[in-house]
C-alpha cells in the first residue's frame, strides 16, 4: 500500500513539474569574416559577466579555421540568457594573444556583434535568449 502511494505521488509530481522543465535546444553559431585558414576558431557560451571574466563557460568548441565562414553547433543548451565570445587563434596556442597594453592581436567577436569600449562589451550587450527551439546566432569578426 505504501509503495502504491509513493508511486502515485511520484506520477503526480511528474505531471505537475514535468511540463515546467524546458527541453534543451540546439544553438548554431555562424561566424563570418574569418581572414584565413591558419589555426583554430574558438567559441564559448557563458551566462554572465562574472562567468566570462572567470572563464567559466557553459560550453566551448574549437574547430579548424577556414577563410570566410565557419559554423559550430552547441547541442543541449538549456533555455536561458547567454552570451558568446569567439576568437581566431591564428597561432594555435589556445589563448587570445594580446600586445603589451592588453589589446588583442588576434581577431575576436561577440554575440549580437557587440563591441566594447576599452575592453569587452557588457553582458547586456552580448546577451540573448535561448529557447528549446533550434536557433542560429550570426557573428562577424
Amino acid at each position: 500500500m505504501k509503495l502504491m502511494r509513493q508511486t502515485a505521488l511520484g506520477a503526480l509530481l511528474v505531471l505537475i513539474v514535468g511540463p515546467t522543465i524546458a527541453a534543451a535546444g540546439e544553438l548554431r553559431v555562424k561566424l563570418s569574416g574569418i581572414e584565413n585558414d591558419k589555426g583554430e576558431i574558438r567559441v564559448a557560451v557563458f551566462l554572465s559577466d562574472k562567468d566570462f571574466e572567470a572563464e567559466r563557460f557553459v560550453a566551448k568548441i574549437k574547430v579548424p579555421a577556414a577563410a570566410g565562414v565557419v559554423e559550430v553547433v552547441f547541442e543541449d543548451i538549456a533555455p536561458g540568457v547567454y552570451g558568446i565570445n569567439a576568437f581566431h587563434d591564428k597561432n594555435d596556442n589556445e589563448k587570445l594573444d594580446r600586445n603589451l597594453v592588453g589589446i588583442p592581436k588576434e581577431p575576436y567577436a561577440f554575440s549580437n556583434n557587440a563591441k566594447g569600449n576599452f575592453g569587452p562589451p557588457k553582458f547586456e550587450a552580448v546577451s540573448f535568449e535561448v529557447t528549446s527551439a533550434p536557433q542560429t546566432m550570426e557573428i562577424n569578426f
